[in-house]
């Protein structure tokens, strides 16, 4: 009986042991004897960041009439170059043209194009140009120098890689923050960085948002960035 009772207790200390010796795992210091501490910290902050618009894209239509279609296209290749020589003068600061493919029809709304016919040829030009504060100019030079009507002006961020940036610098600290809190909390000390990892909300979710904040999308063409980082630390016994 006394032989198995120590057998028992032998196989206690056995299995204790073992688990004290297992890699990672502390014992924390202080009044909680025996309790476990794990061997890293994992954390997760996000950020966000807003990009201004810093480009204006103008959609420009272009038609003409001709007794060919090659006659039709002339004419709209010399509107396009005048459009394009007007609107580059204006604006020069990177200075983009768009340009689009052009839709035939005959000169009766719904006929077949057929020989002898009247062609019309029509275009959508795109321009696009960092002169942001010059779209008014922009339009009305674009009329003048031939433009049948401007459909759309747009403005969109193009340039966001250094606000991205910014947002993951800020949410970094965030994280390693939240770290060493968690660390001073449990005794310990935060030890080597062991793993970073950055993803960002997608552009979706975003916009779904503003919509339902009854933001005109179209109109402002700011971008909102919505950064998250995880950081996993190994952690160390307090001094």
């Amino acid at each position: 009986m006394r032989s198995s009772i120590s057998c028992r207790k032998l196989v206690v200390q056995f299995l204790l042991l073992s688990f004290l010796s297992l890699p990672g795992t502390l014992i924390a210091q202080g009044g909680d004897q025996g309790a476990q501490i794990p061997n890293e910290v994992a954390v997760t902050a996000d950020a966000w960041a807003w990009a201004p618009p810093d480009h204006v894209r103008l959609t420009i239509l272009l038609r003409a009439s001709g007794a060919t279609a090659g006659e039709a296209q002339a004419i709209i290749l010399e509107k396009e170059g005048k459009i394009v020589q007007a609107l580059k003068q204006l604006a020069p600061d990177n200075f983009q043209v768009l340009p689009r493919g052009d839709k035939f029809t005959a000169g009766e709304k719904g006929a077949a194009i057929a020989k002898n016919s009247p062609i019309t040829v029509e275009r959508y030009l795109g321009i696009e140009t960092a002169a942001l504060n010059k779209a008014a100019q922009l339009v009305d030079a674009a009329l003048n120098a031939g433009g049948e009507s401007v459909t759309d002006v747009l403005y969109l961020v193009k340039n966001d890689a250094s606000l991205n940036e910014l947002a993951m610098q800020d949410a970094t600290k965030k994280a390693r923050g939240k770290a060493e809190a968690i660390a001073k909390s449990l005794g310990v000390q935060l030890g080597p960085l062991l793993s970073a990892t950055v993803s960002e909300e997608p552009a979706g979710r975003i916009i779904r948002e503003k919509f339902q904040r009854g933001v005109e999308l179209e109109m402002f063409g700011d971008n909102d960035m919505h950064v998250f980082v995880s950081l996993r630390f190994g952690i160390e016994k307090g001094a």
